[in-house]
């Protein structure tokens, strides 16, 4: 383990090695172990998983796991892991803004359509439907805004 696991994480060398890596995942461990079998055999492996640091925050991370060859053999894995929390926490809060927004705009009383920057409607609410006649999944995903 490298100092960047400490940073990361916050767990020193000697309280990990030597550990079941499941003590720090926070999900999916099943998956871990297919992971390892599968690098055990020759394969890359990649994806992502959380893990939960010492201070018990969850933390996100992208990972690719390969074998360690000497003299022609498998003698064990080699894991890189790239710390995406923060990305994950901008997402997540970007898409709690976009539900907040859509809910904003669909519980309008006052018609409402919004394009994006290439003119496609992305949210037609109740209120313009009734106004116009014309069904949000009629006109979501068109350039078609003009003609009710």
């Amino acid at each position: 383990m490298n100092p960047e696991w400490e940073r990361v994480l916050g767990f020193k060398n000697e309280e990990v090695i030597g550990r079941h890596f499941s003590f720090i995942q926070q999900d999916r461990p099943d998956d871990y172990e297919e992971n390892v079998a599968r690098v055990l055999r020759g394969e890359t492996v990649r994806g992502e998983l959380s893990l939960r640091r010492k201070d018990g925050e969850i933390s996100f991370h992208t990972f690719t796991g390969q074998p360690v060859y000497s003299r022609g053999g498998i003698i064990g894995g080699e894991w890189f892991l790239n710390d995406i929390t923060d990305r994950k926490q901008i997402e997540r809060a970007l898409q709690r803004s976009e539900r907040l927004t859509a809910e904003i705009i669909e519980g309008s009383p006052i018609p409402i359509f919004v394009i994006d920057n290439d003119h496609v409607i992305t949210h037609w609410n109740r209120a313009c439907e009734m106004l116009t006649g014309v069904s949000s999944e009629e006109m979501i995903g068109t350039k078609r805004q003009w003609e009710p």
